[in-house]
């Protein structure tokens, strides 16, 4: 091994080598007895200096290593040779924007993207199953929504029970809400919590207080729901007294009915029951998608298909005829979108049911 790496483009060492009977399997592939088979199993361990030198894969290793089988002494024959790199995680990008390095097993730090002294952090694990790999885990970007969680939560105190929010009160407020949301590239279930109990507390205002701020409010709504994080899990539900949002993982390739139902709170539940399975027995409101829905997608579409969004609204203040200024729902609001793109030409129908708030 050491004549082999000496004089090579590439630094490698040998700082370990142990010596095991070949057993098992192998002896059988060869139909040798245990007394006849004269193999032996080396592990060698190989350090490579990285630091100013080219990559090395493992394959170049094995192919040296091969090439060398006739400088070895007489009689010893390299049978096979088989080249991993031990316990190190890949380079990954999760969520967009931040950069993991091939790292062994540790914490990686990684500085908040546009927000100076505030940090990321990931932790590259070993596998208990098998030592010699290594896995991510979920990256954790909580500081890096500190700040905006602090604002938040401000925003929150202000439109708490008790407060008399004006017309230009609330429109303040969306406007503010509306920054920290545009900022953010990824909002964590904590925030996205924040943020929608903020619009909750202001649907308790007067139709008439929240009719100039309804639109920009609603687009609001929409954005936050497009950037909840669903990195480390395929739903996430957000309930508040007033309106409610689920986000579900959704991929194209896949040609399954989704189902998205709210109904009334049961058992412990403080404000409202969802659901992305089968569907509820008597919801308030409920979304079906077609298993074709996505059948007809564009290359460039589909790439941008990674979620549903769907948000319940049980009060409807946001909902108003902004020049006629008359007429009243009569039911709940249930609102669906599907990434950020617009899906046209169904084959099958989408099957929305929204209970009337009162008997008709």
């Amino acid at each position: 091994l050491n004549s082999t790496f000496q004089s090579w483009n590439y630094t490698v060492y040998v700082v370990n080598i142990s010596f095991h009977l070949n057993t098992g399997e192998d002896k059988i592939k060869v139909k040798r007895s245990i007394v006849d088979d004269q193999r032996l199993v080396i592990w060698a361990l190989l350090v490579y200096n990285a630091t100013n030198s080219p990559s090395l894969e493992g394959k170049v290793i094995q192919q040296k290593l091969l090439k060398n089988n006739e400088s070895l002494d007489e009689g010893l024959r390299l049978y096979t040779v088989n080249v991993r790199q031990l316990d190190f995680c890949l380079a990954d990008e999760d969520p967009k924007g931040y950069q993991w390095p091939v790292i062994p097993p540790s914490v990686y730090i990684f500085p908040c993207p546009g927000k100076q002294g505030f940090y990321a952090s990931r932790t590259c694990h070993r596998d208990p199953a098998n030592t010699s790999l290594a896995y991510w885990g979920p990256p954790d970007i909580s500081n890096c929504s500190r700040e905006a969680n602090e604002v938040a939560n401000q925003i929150l105190n202000l439109t708490g029970d008790g407060q008399n929010l004006t017309s230009a009160n609330i429109t303040s407020i969306v406007e503010q809400v509306k920054r920290i949301v545009n900022k953010e590239e990824n909002i964590d279930i904590m925030l996205g919590s924040t943020l929608m109990n903020i619009f909750s507390n202001i649907l308790t205002s007067p139709d008439s207080d929240l009719l100039e701020s309804s639109s920009e409010a609603l687009k609001t709504i929409d954005e936050l729901a497009f950037k909840i994080d669903l990195n480390s899990t395929s739903h996430v539900n957000i309930t508040t007294r007033n309106l409610a949002l689920g986000v579900s993982s959704l991929s194209p390739k896949t040609n399954e009915v989704s189902n998205f139902s709210i109904s009334l709170p049961s058992n412990n539940e403080s404000y409202f029951q969802m659901d992305f399975e089968s569907g509820q027995v008597d919801p308030l409101a409920s979304v079906i998608l077609p298993p074709t829905l996505l059948e007809n997608l564009s290359q460039e579409d589909s790439i941008l298909i990674k979620r549903a969004q769907f948000t319940f609204f049980n009060k409807t203040g946001l909902f108003q005829d902004a020049e006629t200024k008359k007429g009243t729902l009569v039911s709940y609001v249930m609102a669906c979108s599907i990434g950020n793109i617009t899906i046209q030409d169904l084959k099958d129908p989408v099957r929305i049911k929204i209970k009337h708030t009162r008997n008709q």
